[in-house]
């Protein structure tokens, strides 16, 4: 295959992905708020100018409401959508399903290059034609992604920006990391923990693709601390500016009860399988 057919293919393939992501969920254009909605988007006084970016990214999630509320969040960018959201129709909702909608068209799209990296660095690693399948490989899982009704929550839910937020610079992070971009894909590393903390997933994905598809010796040591001191401190940073903003590890609210670390250990197990369940089903 030469390379002008196999940049027309991806280009052929990726506006059918883009076609399929944003027109199946059009129809939540004209879905309202509902829900978490209510407090995050019609009472958060925050998203209504740009000048409150500061506040958004040295205060907790919620700390735009009067009342008292305990959470454990930070996630300054969910307010940075919420701005350009309200930039665009105000508090009216189809601005703000818009963009959750074009978020899931470019998690779409990026999951079709990533997995296009993927599969063709796995077809060398076995003497195969690079190009060969790799595309057609590509766009069937950037499918399955998109029509999978696990995501059509995240995608309807106003509230779940966060969510697409995340898998969006997470896979940038590791398209970026899989081109030996370390610097970059480091950066965006960071912004997917500024959108949610399960950002943090992606470290042990860099790890695995390393040990399972490149087949990286674990020795010596140096050479991956060399290789990922760039992901250390985006998770420096992010730490920093979280302390800063929640004044601890947790909410100082003591008045409030809140599940103990040993809980939370506890439920990590079975939610972790209740996602995989449902993933599968």
């Amino acid at each position: 295959m030469t390379m002008i057919s196999e940049k027309r293919d991806r280009v052929i393939l990726v506006a059918i992905l883009v076609l399929v992501s944003a027109g199946l969920y059009l129809v939540t254009l004209s879905s309202g708020f509902v829900s978490d909605d209510s407090f995050q988007v019609l009472k958060n006084e925050w998203i209504r100018s740009f000048g409150n970016i500061p506040s958004a990214f040295l205060s907790p999630a919620w700390a735009f409401l009067d009342e008292e509320v305990a959470n454990n969040y930070y996630r300054p960018f969910m307010h940075l959508y919420y701005m350009l959201a309200y930039k665009l129709s105000g508090l009216e909702p189809w601005g703000f399903h818009a963009v959750n909608v074009l978020l899931h068209t470019l998690n779409t799209v990026m999951v079709f290059f990533v997995a296009s990296k993927v599969a063709k660095e796995a077809g060398q690693d076995a003497g195969n034609e690079p190009y060969a399948h790799s595309n057609f490989v590509a766009f069937f899982a950037a499918l399955l992604f998109s029509v999978n009704p696990i995501n059509t929550e995240v995608v309807a839910w106003v509230a779940s920006v966060p969510e697409l937020s995340t898998t969006f610079f997470l896979l940038l992070s590791l398209y970026l990391f899989i081109n030996e971009k370390r610097y970059l894909s480091a950066l965006f590393f960071l912004c997917a923990l500024l959108s949610k903390e399960t950002g943090a997933v992606l470290l042990p994905l860099l790890f695995a693709f390393d040990l399972v598809v490149r087949r990286e010796p674990i020795a010596p040591l140096k050479r991956w601390f060399l290789r990922y001191w760039p992901y250390g401190v985006s998770v420096v940073i992010y730490s920093a500016l979280r302390l800063n903003a929640m004044g601890g590890v947790v909410p100082n609210k003591p008045d409030v009860k809140l599940l103990s670390n040993f809980d939370f250990l506890l439920n990590i197990l079975p939610l972790t399988f209740e996602y995989l369940k449902n993933l599968a089903v």
